[in-house]
């Protein structure tokens, strides 16, 4: 299985040493974040836990033993295939004009601004330096403290590319993106309400009460978002 592994500038990850081109085990069982070697099956998912300026990344091959909990995976044998470019990766990301992340706007250095050239974080406008104190949620004012304490779905914090591996790919893909046969699969980007869809029909038990139970939580205005239809009431 091909992958995506984070590592520290000196090609270590917890104090274990990798290098390009070799082949890494363990023995024993493995068990997600206490044994074996950790990577991600989408490159998405790189920067959930480490930030892009401080580490390396890594294309794997894992094999043996596989687990995989959410948006991380653990393996008993790994490959270090190479070390992808920083600007392969803002490319695959979308990290590109800004050092935050979430960011929908650019040039921005703090996180899930739609704004521009902010250094701040949840902004809407331009060269802002203080995050403000009151969002709009759901088309109606909330205290930012109040958003950030609330519990929230996993299934919303999509992504628009959808990492699709070589052996899920039809014959057309495979025409359109010849680069599978060197990268196990292709990128394929996603309209905003297919990522929704594909997100909504993910979803675990217990988010969809999540959902409902954000501030201000509007059914109306969540669909004309994302598309998604409030589900029947099964009677």
């Amino acid at each position: 299985m091909k992958g995506w592994k984070n590592l520290n500038q000196n090609m270590t990850c917890k104090g274990f040493k990798f290098e390009v081109g070799k082949t890494y085990k363990i023995d024993g069982d493995i068990k997600m974040c206490e044994k074996g070697f950790h990577f991600h099956q989408s490159p998405l998912n790189l920067f959930t836990y480490y930030k892009f300026e401080k580490s390396l990344v890594a294309e794997i091959e894992a094999s043996g033993d596989i687990i995989t909990i959410d948006n991380k995976s653990v393996c008993s044998e790994m490959k270090i295939i190479r070390i992808v470019s920083d600007d392969e990766i803002r490319s695959i990301c979308n990290l590109i004009n800004n050092t935050g992340i979430h960011n929908s706007g650019d040039w921005n250095s703090g996180d899930r601004n739609s704004g521009d050239r902010n250094s701040c974080s949840y902004e809407t406008g331009f060269f802002n330096t203080k995050t403000p104190e009151y969002i709009n949620v759901f088309n109606k004012p909330c205290t930012l403290e109040h958003w950030n304490n609330a519990e929230k779905p996993a299934f919303i914090f999509f992504n628009l590319n959808k990492w699709v591996d070589e052996c899920n790919m039809g014959k057309k893909e495979k025409e359109e993106f010849p680069t599978y046969k060197t990268q196990g699969g292709y990128l394929r980007k996603l309209t905003y309400k297919e990522a929704w869809k594909e997100a909504w029909n993910n979803k675990k038990d217990g988010e969809l009460e999540l959902l409902e139970a954000l501030p201000n939580f509007d059914w109306e205005v969540f669909t004309k978002i994302s598309g998604i239809k409030k589900p029947k009431t099964e009677k």
